[in-house]
């Protein structure tokens, strides 16, 4: 999934949940690569490569809160979350508070990449991962 694919998902249920009673709505799509190596003894002892989409969503209605996350992005399945969620936010505390954050604290301000991710680091093959394993277990 891509971004834009992300961000028309992402307004879809943002729509939705406020169409069934949400106040306001906050929603993260991700994707999510995970990969290790671990070598013992000069031997691969674990090879492990996983991908995973999630989203997470947070309810605001009436005063009370609720979040609620799942992996499954298929629009049939997000109905009966966003549906079953904005529901059971009823049955929760009143917390007058809990809100998401007034525009006023971050309109205009700029996004920064902050480079604190190496770009490379997905472009690594898993031969090449497995090799720089090996090579620091030696040292």
């Amino acid at each position: 999934m891509n971004n834009k694919e992300r961000l028309d998902l992402a307004r879809w249920v943002v729509h939705k949940a406020m169409r069934q009673g949400a106040d306001e709505v906050s929603v993260n799509i991700s994707n999510t690569r995970e990969v290790g190596v671990g070598i013992r003894d000069g031997e691969i002892e674990n090879l492990e490569e996983s991908t995973r989409n999630s989203l997470n969503l947070s309810i605001y209605a009436n005063s009370r809160y609720s979040n609620h996350s799942t992996n499954d992005l298929r629009k049939q399945s997000l109905e009966k979350l966003i549906d079953e969620a904005v529901s059971m936010t009823e049955y929760l505390s009143q917390d007058p508070y809990r809100s998401l954050p007034d525009p006023e604290y971050y309109e205009g301000q700029k996004s920064k990449e902050l480079r604190i991710r190496d770009s490379a680091f997905d472009e690594l093959s898993s031969e090449k991962r497995i090799k720089y394993a090996f090579e620091i277990e030696k040292a």
